[in-house]
């Protein structure tokens, strides 16, 4: 350890950049000279870094120019390096804005600071260079800067030309792609499109050749999934070489892009077709879909953001998610809720199964994406799609291709320009004669060496020992040792030579050969000769396909030699592999070891990252739980209006001094709910108190909080499926810290939401807060559990369909939509610290990789590292005889046996090594995926496993292999943990490379139609044969096999060494002469302890008889556990012990008569137990103080709460049923029990109240009617607003065609589509635009298409196919509609707006047929859907969709000319508001739709009655100062609003005002009584905290005798346009073509006016 002192000492010099007082480094001329000869990555980090003088020196407004011009070439250094881009960007934000870039360069751009030309034209290159950076860094602020430092070069440029100096062309070329650039931008400032560095159309697309791969986004885009067009590629070279470097880059990026593109492309093709009744039964090859996904608040991990995502399991039931491979680790998937015109792309970030079982995944957006979420709102809705193919496989390559440059492929002369002639590397040609294999060649095997010269043995001696330890000419093959030396075969000699020789070398070879071990010879001698190769730090670098693979190859290294190995990727099984991870090294090396920048630099990032996290973490939990469900009051505080506020202020103290208890919250009271809620124990915590900070370091080491979260299942044993190995091989790092953090959040959230959240409608969901627990306190039984169960459905009710629940929503929505915007900042900032760090952190590993001589990756780990190795650059015998006869000759032509295998011992307990136990019962079908499973197969191996278990085999030397991931879970059903922990159990493709001593294969193929799957393929077959060691036993059906070549070869070779039957004969070990027969798992009954049924007799310690039968295994019985009864007495009475004999025998628990001493009652106890200790279990004959009888036991308190239900006479005139306790609570304090009878009077609309007896009674007048409007409207849409109010269509528009949907609202003109028409076949196509008439005759040809029966379709040519066969589903397709359906010629029509199908012919006539003049769209005969989208009737749907634009044409006129004529009658009340002019001003200034007329109205209305009271007002102004003062206030809160609700919100001030007027003019003509009424109501309406609704204000004025001007002009219905005209059944169409609208007063025959005035001409003529 080092002192205080030391410490700092060598602190200062280990900081370049900062200096040794501790203040800021000042960047000089000393201090580039040394950045500029440091990389491009480390200048980066130290000029980032706190301290580094960087800040201070881009303040500085004067200086010199040789400093200023090296400060730009080192910029220009690392603006164009890719490594540390985070930290990069971190150095440009200081220097745009600062004083460098708006006075220095400026003056010296001008100043002509240096005559020597090249120099000129370098600091202009490096200036434009750093100005195009910043340009595209931060297109929005930079703008302006950037264009006046272009500005000023351009004019430096016309100077040099005119004082006859050349610009140069490199020069040229990089201001001509700035102007551009720019110009681009001022577009798009312009457009408005412009307003933040957030702007994405220039992600990626900065100037750059046309055509160039580089420039191609890796993720898919918009055009990538709508192609009209075949994507551009170029063929691979198979036969030929490529022309060039660039022209391999290209033709690969493109085909590998393609290849992940296309089957999403088709998945999304197709699913786009589809409705959404047909997407939840839509099986897509190419993708999988997932419906009602949502994203959930942002969570803080060391990765970055992100994002919780809920989708619904509704149609997922069926998926087993521990062996699904959907939502694996690194999956694409795609979000999108406008059929992905717009889509967002994440991959899953981590996957917990336990989530997935209630829909929920972890994902991580693409920047693009993320930075895309804020134009949606919290609550929207996706459809997610996941891409079945691995991603991040697939992005790691295309990063790296794009990244490459071509000059500098590695090995181009034989990839790219395929030579075939292999040359030497290069450090070999410079010193051939350098190299030894001394420390390969082992004494014992010297002796083989022979010399046929003749020479003495003593010489021969010293010959043989100089020619172990000589080096000798690699490239001359007469100087190598011999293969016997090296200890190896002929063809690995000839490898191994190879592989030293050869720039590039490919091993190749069947199992068990000795690929690794040729692999590790050849990895001895490079490491011996190390000092031939290695320059600096120059570590050999070692990938493999596999984990396992690379653990059990590295581990191979460390037995010939301690060289220092860092293996990247924690996903490691080996301990001395873990030990050499790299995130284990990173975390034991000291930081005090790195250079102070680094350290300074981790110190800042740390502190950022903490306080983003901890700031993020609370606002992204509020939003969380806000949707959840009721905020607080105190939360919603601010969007609440004053006046609402006051009121419900008001309300809870009135009921705290009535009810003498606080209340949490007034919004449950006012919303209506409290009824369930004031039952719900409260855990209110104060959460201000907390540190969040704190909270979130709280158990930083992962470990022991992951594994609690586990849901580990201890039933059955753990087995390695597919879906988890493929899970574990694409995490490189295994790193919790994501599960973690999203636990922690969800506490939080959970801990937050007491006190935010006031009602969790989920919470209580199935909760009884009332039900008795056993607890002596009974204190919360209020009401049944059947009365909450109706509570709670009419609460869910009223909060969707109240005034009072809209209001409260609106007001939630403006605290979503802030708190959103706060998350979304803090969370770009936090995603930039933790780039930045992951930038630091590598930094750091360049530093632990640099000191290493090995470093081991997996191949998906080499491509996510590639930027890291490149700062490095890197250099770049098993079976038994009878088993390798089943691979030879029908795999491989020979094998040859090694001498061990001849001595392995024979598999105890069979009587056979190798045995293929022959079945023919049938597999089954996985319904999830493509899976299969054998359930008498998986039954089988699961007894045999057991069996050999039962021989006294460990379970580790046991595998199963399957060749089905649905065979893998049948097996882990059937195997607990108990019995099999320690088997490996795992699919054959998942085992390569692998080998034990026992293998157990269950083939799983058997079925009627003769297919084998993937079990005729070779190299599984391969796999699958010869992993095993010791002894191999298979199960399958050989009659379908051996109609596979090979399997039929297998076949014989068994059947000719008697090696396959139907049984499979077991062999007692303890006694040979027994033997058993099984083929089925039933069999192994008779074998039930492993040996055979002969009773085992051995005498135990304690003096029993072993019960078991013959057991090969315990046979001196040490773990044998006696489970005889205990002989031993238990007490001094003579009972006997009650417990088994290995037990202690403890206190006795006979069970005796003994007296309760406190009731006397006789209970049974046991004898060792104190009968006062005792709870008697009589039941309790007290009786209440209320006469009921106590409910509980003798030995238990009585009952507090009395929970009998008695029958209550209301006043009402009603009966309730209550509890006992609340009916005397009741009585004591003088309140009064709610009557929940419905009201059910009929209101003026016909329905009845939807009220109760006692809420109405309590108001004084009926609930509003809160039934649907559902009257049809003009554009076939039925009304969705409340019954008694104003008719209006809310719904958006649902008008679509070949090129997208309508994104307005229903009641917005629509514009029309001007693409042209995509109707077309191969025999006709349109020629017009999509909005004209179709030019074209639907075609009468037959589709020529199959249906997935097989069976031909049933529809047209071109268009959608029918859904139903006229085969398989000929009741559905001949059911009569209009009766030509039975004839077998005929041919349907698909509706595309429902599921339902028609015969052609009469469906055309009956589309034809008008039916009346009403302009209406026809609608399906049998679920009366509208037909808004046919190709074959589409331009009638045409006609009638334009006619429903000249309709919301005619009333949009219509209600203007009324809103000018209400004007104009109003003109008094009105002029003392030129805002009314203003807005019907804009309405005339282009902004006419339906919308805005009636908010247009709405505020019209308003400004009527505030000018009627503005008026009154004038006659006492000084009097009425305060009103006169809160009318233009009232006023601009009217103009601003942007909708009804909030003109809504303004009509209590409205009234209030009202009120207060009137009570001053008719103070002198009113009772004392009445007067002093009216001051109460307006000093409750003033005060902060009122409690009284509008309409129970409007109940209190209805009780006194006097008439209020004000306050009725104010109650009165002010109408200004007749909503009836948007009714269907008022708009009709002539045969002349006319539209016009019939009286909607009068129930008379309509005639068109047009037509009428026409005749009236002809007979006057």
């Amino acid at each position: 350890m080092f002192s205080n002192a030391e410490d700092h000492r060598r602190s200062r010099y280990d900081a370049p950049l900062s200096q040794k007082t501790g203040k800021d480094k000042k960047i000089d001329l000393r201090t580039i000279s040394k950045l500029s000869t440091l990389g491009p990555s480390e200048v980066t980090m130290q000029l980032a870094a706190p301290g580094s003088g960087l800040k201070q020196f881009l303040s500085e407004s004067t200086v010199d120019f040789q400093i200023v011009e090296s400060f730009l070439n080192i910029l220009s250094t690392i603006t164009t390096s890719s490594a540390n881009r985070q930290n990069l960007i971190h150095i440009l934000s200081q220097v745009q804005g600062s004083v460098f870039l708006k006075q220095v360069l400026p003056f010296h751009i001008l100043s002509s600071s240096v005559t020597q030309q090249y120099r000129k034209c370098l600091f202009f290159e490096h200036i434009l260079s750093l100005a195009t950076e910043l340009a595209s860094i931060f297109p929005s602020s930079s703008f302006m800067e950037v264009t006046i430092i272009k500005t000023l070069l351009q004019n430096a440029f016309r100077e040099m030309e005119a004082n006859g100096n050349n610009v140069s062309a490199e020069s040229r070329k990089q201001m001509m792609d700035l102007e551009k650039f720019l110009q681009h931008l001022q577009q798009k400032k312009g457009e408005g499109t412009l307003r933040s560095d957030n702007y994405t159309y220039i992600v990626g697309n900065k100037p750059g050749v046309e055509g160039d791969f580089r420039h191609l986004s890796i993720y898919p885009t918009y055009e990538d999934i709508n192609m009209s067009e075949k994507p551009l590629m170029r063929p691979n070279a198979i036969d030929d070489s490529y022309t060039d470097a660039m022209s391999y880059l290209d033709t690969h990026f493109r085909l590998m892009r393609e290849d992940f593109i296309r089957p999403l492309r088709d998945g999304i093709s197709e699913l786009v077709k589809l409705n959404r009744s047909e997407l939840t039964k839509a099986k897509i090859d190419d993708i999988r879909i997932y419906f009602n996904t949502t994203i959930s608040s942002p969570v803080c991990t060391r990765a970055g953001i992100v994002h919780e995502v809920k989708f619904s399991t509704a149609n997922l039931k069926q998926v087993s998610w521990e062996i699904s491979k959907r939502l694996l680790f690194g999956s694409l998937v795609c979000l999108s809720k406008d059929n992905f015109r717009n889509m967002l792309f994440a991959t899953v970030a981590d996957r917990n199964v336990p989530d997935l079982q209630k829909g929920m995944i972890a994902l991580i957006f693409t920047e693009e994406s993320r930075k895309q979420l804020i134009e949606y709102a919290v609550d929207d809705d996706f459809l997610m799609i996941e891409a079945t193919a691995y991603f991040e496989a697939y992005r790691h390559v295309l990063e790296g291709l794009k990244e490459m440059v071509a000059s500098e492929i590695p090995f181009q002369n034989y990839i790219v320009l395929c030579h075939t002639a292999m040359s030497p590397p290069l450090y070999v040609s410079q010193n051939p004669a350098g190299y030894t294999l001394e420390e390969l060649i082992k004494p014992e095997n010297s002796a083989q060496i022979e010399y046929s010269d003749g020479l003495p043995h003593s010489l021969r001696a010293q010959l043989l020992n100089l020619h172990l330890k000589k080096q000798f000419n690699v490239l001359d093959d007469k100087t190598w040792p011999t293969k016997e030396q090296l200890q190896l075969d002929q063809s690995q000699f000839r490898a191994f030579q190879m592989a030293l020789t050869s720039e590039l070398s490919i091993i190749q070879g069947p199992p068990g050969t000795g690929k690794t071990y040729v692999g590790l010879k050849i990895m001895q001698a490079l490491l011996n000769n190390s000092a031939l190769w290695k320059q600096d730090s120059s570590p050999v670098l070692v990938v493999c396909y596999t984990n396992h693979a690379l653990d059990q190859f590295l581990e191979g290294v460390l037995n010939f030699t301690k060289c220092n190995i860092v293996r990247v990727g924690s996903r490691s099984n080996s301990e001395a592999m873990q030990r050499c991870s790299l995130s284990k090294l990173r975390s034991e090396r000291s930081r005090q070891k790195l250079p102070g920048y680094m350290r300074a630099l981790h110190a800042e990032l740390t502190d950022e990252r903490k306080k983003n996290q901890a700031s993020l973490i609370q606002k992204a939990v509020l939003l969380q739980n806000a949707t959840k469900g009721v905020l607080n009051e105190n939360v919603l505080g601010k969007y609440i209006p004053d006046h609402h506020l006051r009121g419900l202020m008001l309300r809870k103290e009135y009921l705290e001094v009535e009810s003498h208890e606080r209340i949490s919250s007034i919004i449950v009271e006012w919303l209506g709910i409290s009824v369930v809620y004031e039952n719900a124990p409260e855990k209110m915590q104060d959460v201000n108190s907390w540190n969040i900070e704190n909270f979130l370091s709280e158990n930083d080491e992962v470990g022991g909080d992951v594994m609690a979260m586990r849901d580990d299942d201890d039933e059955f044993i753990k087995v390695s499926d597919e879906a988890e190995l493929a899970e574990v091989e694409r995490m490189i790092e295994e790193d919790d810290d994501i599960k973690v953090q999203i636990r922690k959040t969800r506490q939080l959230a959970e801990m937050m939401k007491e006190e935010s959240l006031v009602f969790v409608p989920e919470e209580h969901e199935g909760e009884d807060y009332g039900m008795d627990t056993g607890s002596d306190d009974q204190d919360d039984w209020q009401i049944s559990s059947k009365t909450k169960k109706k509570l709670k459905k009419q609460i869910k009710h009223e909060l969707q369909e109240t005034t009072d629940s809209y209001c409260c929503r609106c007001w939630r929505s403006k605290y979503l939509c802030d708190i959103r915007n706060e998350v979304f900042t803090i969370e770009n900032l936090y995603q930039i610290v933790v780039n930045r760090m992951a930038e630091l952190r590598n930094q750091e590993d360049m530093q632990i990789l640099q000191e290493a001589d090995v470093i081991g990756m997996t191949t998906t780990g080499a491509a996510k590292f590639r930027k890291l190795l490149q700062s490095v650059r890197p250099k770049i015998h098993r079976m038994r005889p009878e088993i390798a006869h089943l691979l030879t000759p029908h795999i491989y032509d020979k094998l040859e046996n090694h001498s061990s295998v001849m001595t392995y011992e024979d598999i105890k307990g069979v009587c056979h090594n190798l045995f293929f136990v022959d079945h023919n019962h049938l597999e089954e079908h996985i319904k999830e995926g493509k899976s299969r499973q054998n359930v008498h197969e998986a039954a089988f191996v699961k007894s045999l496993c057991l069996y050999f278990i039962l021989q006294g085999y460990e379970p580790s030397q046991i595998t199963i292999l399957t060749t089905y991931s649905g065979q893998l879970h049948c097996l882990q059903k059937m195997m607990p943990k108990s019995l099999f922990q320690g088997v490996k159990v795992c699919v054959v493709d998942k085992y390569q490379g692998e080998e034990n001593d026992i293998i157990i294969l269950s083939l799983v193929r058997s079925n009627r139609e003769g297919s084998v799957g993937f079990l005729k393929i070779p190299n599984r077959v391969c796999v699958a044969l010869s992993r095993a060691k010791k002894g191999l036993f298979c199960i399958g059906n050989m009659e379908l096999l051996s109609t596979v070549p090979l399997w039929s070869a297998i076949s014989d070779v068994l059947q000719k060494y008697g090696l396959i039957g139907k049984e499979l004969k077991l062999q007692c070990v303890n006694h040979p002469d027994n033997a058993t027969y099984v083929s089925s798992s039933a069999d192994f009954d008779n074998v039930p302890e492993g040996g055979c049924k002969i009773p085992c007799q051995y005498r135990l310690n304690c003096g029993h008889v072993c019960p078991l039968l013959c057991h090969p295994y315990d046979q001196q019985h040490e773990k044998l556990v006696c489970k005889k009864p205990c002989p031993k007495l238990a007490c001094d009475y003579g009972h006997t012990c009650k417990k088994l004999c290995s037990d202690p025998c403890g206190k006795c628990e006979e069970l005796v008569p003994k007296e309760i001493p406190l009731c006397g009652h006789m209970q049974d106890i046991p004898c060792s137990m104190e009968a006062e200790n005792f709870c008697c279990k009589e039941p309790c004959i007290k009786t209440l103080h209320c006469g009921h009888r106590c409910v509980r036991w003798c030995g238990q308190n009585c009952t507090k709460n009395c929970p009998e239900k008695v029958t209550i006479s209301l006043k009402c005139g009603h009966t309730v049923k209550t509890l006992c306790h609340m009916k005397s609570e009741a009585e004591l304090f003088g309140t009064r029990l709610k009557c929940h009878v419905k009201c059910e009077e009929p209101l003026d609309c016909g329905h009845n109240c939807p009220g109760s007896c006692s809420s109405c009674g309590e108001r004084g007048f009926h609930f509003p009617c809160a039934k649907t409007c559902n009257i049809p409207l003009y554009c076939s849409h039925n009304c969705d607003e409340k019954c008694g109010t104003d008719c209006f269509c809310i719904r958006s528009c649902e008008k679509s065609c070949f090129h997208g949907k309508c994104t307005l609202k229903c009641s917005e003109p629509c514009p029309p589509c001007t693409r042209p028409c995509g109707w077309g076949c191969a025999h006709k196509k349109c020629t017009k635009l999509c909005c004209e008439p179709c030019d074209r005759e639907a075609c009468d040809q037959p589709c020529r298409k199959n249906l997935k029966c097989k069976h031909p379709c049933i529809g047209f040519c071109g268009e959608p196919c029918p859904r139903k066969c006229r085969v398989c589903n000929a009741d559905e397709v001949q059911e009569l509609v209009f009766g030509n359906e039975a004839n077998p010629h005929a041919r349907f029509i698909q509706l595309m707006d429902c599921p339902h199908f028609f015969e052609v012919t009469k469906f055309s006539e009956w589309m034809r047929t008008k039916e009346g003049q009403m302009i209406q769209l026809k609608s399906c005969p049998k679920c009366s859907k509208p037909i808004r989208k046919s190709l074959r009737y589409g331009n009638l749907i045409k006609q009638t969709l334009s006619d429903m634009e000249k309709v919301k044409e005619k009333i949009s006129h219509k209600w203007r000319n009324n809103l000018e004529m209400f004007l104009s009658e109003n003109e008094t009340e009105l002029s003392n508001f030129p805002q009314a002019d203003k807005t019907v001003q804009e309405l005339q200034d282009g902004n006419l739709t339906l919308r805005s007329l009636m908010l247009a109205s709405e505020k019209i209305k308003f400004w009527q009655k505030l000018g009627a009271i503005s008026n009154k007002v004038k006659k006492s102004p000084k009097v009425l100062y305060k009103v006169l003062t809160d009318i233009p206030i009232t006023s601009d809160a009217v103009d601003n609003a942007t909708s009804k609700h909030d003109i809504s919100e303004k009509y209590y001030a409205l009234f209030r005002m009202a009120l207060e007027v009137e009570a001053v003019f008719i103070r002198h003509q009113t009772p004392q009584v009445v007067h002093e009424k009216l001051k109460t109501l307006i000093k409750e309406m003033n005060s902060e905290k009122r409690s009284l609704h509008l309409d129970e204000i409007q109940a209190e004025l209805q009780m006194l005798p006097i008439s209020m001007d004000l306050v009725n002009l104010l109650k009165q219905k002010t109408v200004i346009f007749d909503t009836r005209l948007l009714r269907q059944d008022v708009w009709y169409k002539c045969d002349a073509g006319h539209i016009y609208t019939a009286n909607v007063d009068e129930n008379q025959d309509h005639h068109c006016p047009h037509c009428s005035i026409s005749d009236e001409d002809e007979n006057e003529d």
